[in-house]
């Protein structure tokens, strides 16, 4: 249980910076980490606990309760409102790592590809 205890403070500590949370802010914040905490643990697979992944669920439970605090700021309306800078590098974050989901092919294989496709390749 204290490791456990641990992890929501050190969440909260590092949803508390990525928000830059004000002191008024801080209870709806420790919410939305419970809240976020809920939601990724739901997600894990099966077998695999929280503390077999902390560091990636503690980064994502601290990132999603932060965007539930810049949200309910207006920050993050419609994803494209940059009001506040901390929203405006969350939002960009996010939309790079989508666009990065395409060709991830080793050099050999794109090498293999493009020769299937004629393209001249050195």
């Amino acid at each position: 249980m204290d490791n456990e205890l641990t992890m929501q403070q050190e969440i909260l500590a590092i949803a508390k910076e990525l928000s830059r949370a004000r002191q008024s802010e801080e209870s709806v914040l420790e919410k939305l980490c419970e809240a976020a905490c809920a939601e990724v643990r739901s997600r894990l697979r099966e077998g695999i606990g929280e503390e077999d992944c902390a560091a990636a669920f503690t980064c994502a439970c601290a990132w999603l309760a932060a965007a539930g605090l810049l949200a309910a700021r207006g920050g993050l309306a419609g994803c494209g409102n940059t009001q506040n800078e901390a929203a405006a590098s969350f939002r960009t974050t996010a939309c790079r790592a989508r666009r990065r989901g395409g060709d991830r092919l080793p050099a050999r294989r794109r090498r293999e590809r493009d020769n299937a496709h004629g393209k001249r390749v050195r």
